[in-house]
This record gives C-alpha cells, sequence and structure tokens, in this order.
C-alpha cells in the first residue's frame, strides 16, 4: 500500500509504503512458535528413523 503524506507546513509530499498486511506482535511470536513446533517436528521424526543428532541441532536452532 502506498500512502501520500504532505508535511505540515506544506513543503513536500512524503511517500510511505506500507505491506498490504502486516503482522501484529501477537502474530508474530504466534508465527514463530507455530515454525518452531513444525522443526521441533521434523526434529523428532529425523531421530525416530535414525539421526540422533537432529534434536541437538533443533534446540541449537530454537535458542
Amino acid at each position: 500500500m502506498i500512502e501520500v503524506l504532505i508535511a505540515p507546513d506544506g513543503s513536500g509530499t512524503q511517500l510511505r509504503l506500507r505491506p498490504p498486511r502486516a503482522l501484529d506482535a501477537r502474530q508474530f511470536v504466534l508465527l514463530f512458535a507455530v515454525l518452531a513446533g513444525v522443526m521441533w517436528l521434523a526434529a523428532g521424526l529425523g531421530w525416530f528413523t535414525g539421526n540422533v543428532f537432529a534434536p541437538v541441532f533443533a534446540l541449537l536452532y530454537s535458542v
């Protein structure tokens, strides 16, 4: 979305570019919690199939 901002003293105009769907703080935290959960699920499946280091690397990436 492009917003046109006019200076209060009339000296110029400014264009501001904003994403049409910005996340608020709660949605941002929820997104990364879901991504971390999916990462841990993939690490658990990797561990189950024989990759014993998958949970260790998932822990390192989570911190």
